[in-house]
């Protein structure tokens, strides 16, 4: 079969082996679509700039797909059922797992991470990583729903979004999903960024007057750019309320230090979060994954306006130049068809 493999500073489209199902991987999907994340680009650039050779040079996890193989009975799921791939894979039996916090799992496995992903015509996971979606739902669609498991996450830890002012900084596929959230659930969101996207609220990230008219009044901010961005957690803290909640998103590059007006933070007693992907819901009764595919499910068509690129999977390296020249092409979702 086809696939995109990353390594020793070169991406190919290349053949490599069909995967084959077994007692725990029991379900082959053919990928239909697959999304491209920040934190692949991130890996990518990792592996290139340390001419790296990997054991999983297959990238991506924003996955949808049909089933084409169940190994052993399965009344829930059956050939050709149309799905979306949950793409970590934890043991349910560690300190962390049986916490409800999945995320941090002592022998967690991950689709595009620690195995082979889903930039490849076909991929195993087990039944327990797969959710049905809508027959109105396309498979670009469909690989929102990693993207939306984040979101409610974001939108767990944040608290309650009804009636309350939220500021989110950065105006990428995870700052405009969680803008959309916000509006699902209530709140009034304004976006920070460089581009305005769609119907949002928008402040541009260097319009100094308009930042310091909005300064302390908002009761949640949530910072979604991450990287090695120097500003956007001080940011957060100027437009954080005096007992405001900053809920921190956004993927910072390992080891990076940054500077934070940390006076500020403890004169208005701000709450200071971290996001990690995502788990269970706070009374660990349910994955938050299960909601996401409830939204997506319900809000497919608003949440499809985050898509705005596609290509065949051939065609890899555009939609990677797409994603890192956004000022012009204006990028939000990138999303390739192997199939």
């Amino acid at each position: 079969m086809k696939a995109i493999k990353i390594y020793k500073n070169k991406i190919e489209y290349t053949d490599i082996h069909e995967p084959k199902v077994d007692e725990k991987f029991n379900v082959l999907v053919r990928v239909m679509s697959v999304g491209l994340c920040g934190s692949d680009v991130q890996r990518i650039d990792f592996i290139n700039s340390n001419n790296q050779e990997i054991n999983h040079p297959v990238l991506g996890h924003e996955i949808s797909g049909i089933i084409e193989e169940i190994k052993g009975e399965q009344a829930t799921f059956k050939v050709g059922d149309r799905v979306a791939i949950e793409p970590i894979i934890y043991c349910n039996s560690c300190k962390y797992c049986t916490e409800g916090n999945f995320q941090f799992c002592e022998n967690i496995i991950a689709l595009g991470k620690t195995i082979n992903g889903g930039f490849a015509q076909k991929v195993v996971v087990p039944i327990e990583n797969i959710h049905k979606l809508q027959d109105d739902i396309d498979f670009d669609t469909g690989t929102l729903l990693d993207l939306c498991s984040v979101c409610v996450h974001i939108h767990n830890l944040a608290g309650d979004f009804s009636g309350k002012n939220i500021a989110i900084i950065g105006d990428g596929a995870v700052g405009l999903m969680t803008a959309t959230f916000v509006e699902i659930y209530g709140g009034k969101a304004i976006i920070i960024g460089k581009r305005k996207n769609g119907g949002y609220n928008f402040v541009n990230f260097e319009d100094v007057r308009k930042l310091k008219e909005i300064e302390s009044t908002f009761d949640i901010v949530i910072e979604t750019v991450g990287r090695k961005n120097l500003t956007s957690l001080n940011q957060a803290i100027s437009l954080s309320k005096i007992k405001g909640k900053i809920v921190v998103a956004g993927v910072f590059a390992p080891e990076f230090m940054l500077p934070i007006t940390a006076r500020t933070l403890f004169y208005k007693e701000i709450t200071l979060v971290g996001a990690n992907s995502y788990s269970y819901d706070h009374n660990k009764s349910r994955s938050e994954t299960l909601y996401a595919i409830e939204i997506l499910n319900k809000h497919y068509k608003k949440l499809s306006n985050l898509i705005t690129h596609k290509y065949p999977l051939q065609k890899f390296e555009d939609g990677l130049n797409a994603f890192r020249n956004k000022d012009t092409s204006h990028a939000i979702k990138i999303v390739f068809n192997p199939s």
